[in-house]
């Protein structure tokens, strides 16, 4: 998604803007270099955030290395070192795509004032590529038992202590049940997760729990960082 809020006075030169970025980026080496080098030192400092450690291993327990939701969507330093700017260019064109995009405006506007505008800015996007096929296999694996994953940081002061357990996906009919079960649960702070853990026995800061749903898959959270000689209780 891509979105941008101005003045009606300068809509027209704004949505021309937009359209430059979305279907003629330069995506110039520069650029590419930059903001490349940039996200790899992030990646770097990633794997000394415990809470971002402790959910890429969940992930990869609950669905194993093969499935695409196993991986973080930021990537690996593996991955993106492996990426050119050639591989970038090529995914824009196949993902950003006048047939499978929608375009949405809110404002004071009328649709007569807007489309000829529009029609201006992006009547001539045209695909230059074919669409992708998606052939990942995103279902979960069969879970038996509980497993128990331990990530060893010495003399860390506090511990990350995180569930991950197969849960529904959003074309269930029952999702917003399970949503309002969750907000009992751990979604707010009234809730019995946040309440037990922070407010009756001071082992942390917050507890919480979400549900995510996906299309292809669905999974329940719940977790919380505590202090390292609470860690059993």
């Amino acid at each position: 998604s891509a979105s941008m809020t101005v003045l009606k006075r300068n809509f027209e030169r704004a949505v021309s803007l937009a359209a430059d970025a979305l279907t003629r980026p330069r995506n110039t080496e520069e650029d590419w270099n930059r903001v490349k080098a940039l996200h790899l030192d992030e990646l770097k400092q990633q794997d000394d955030e415990p809470t971002i450690v402790a959910a890429r291993v969940g992930l990869r327990a609950l669905f194993g290395d093969s499935n695409p939701y196993a991986w973080p969507t930021d990537g690996t330093l593996e991955t993106v070192g492996r990426f050119s700017l050639s591989d970038i260019r090529n995914e824009q064109r196949i993902l950003f795509r006048p047939e499978t995009a929608t375009l949405l405006v809110a404002g004071d506007i009328t649709q007569e004032e807007a489309k000829p505008i529009l029609d201006k800015a992006f009547g001539s996007w045209q695909s230059s590529s074919p669409v992708a096929g998606g052939t990942d296999d995103l279902s979960m694996p069969k879970h038996d038992s509980l497993r128990v994953v331990i990530v060893d940081r010495p003399e860390a002061v506090q511990t990350v202590i995180r569930f991950v357990m197969p849960g529904i996906t959003y074309k269930d009919a029952s999702r917003i049940n399970y949503h309002l079960l969750n907000t009992l649960l751990g979604g707010g702070f009234t809730s019995r997760l946040n309440q037990n853990i922070r407010e009756q026995h001071g082992y942390s800061y917050g507890a919480g729990s979400r549900f995510v749903m996906q299309s292809g898959a669905g999974w329940f959270i719940a977790s919380s960082s505590v202090k390292a000689d609470v860690t059993g209780a």
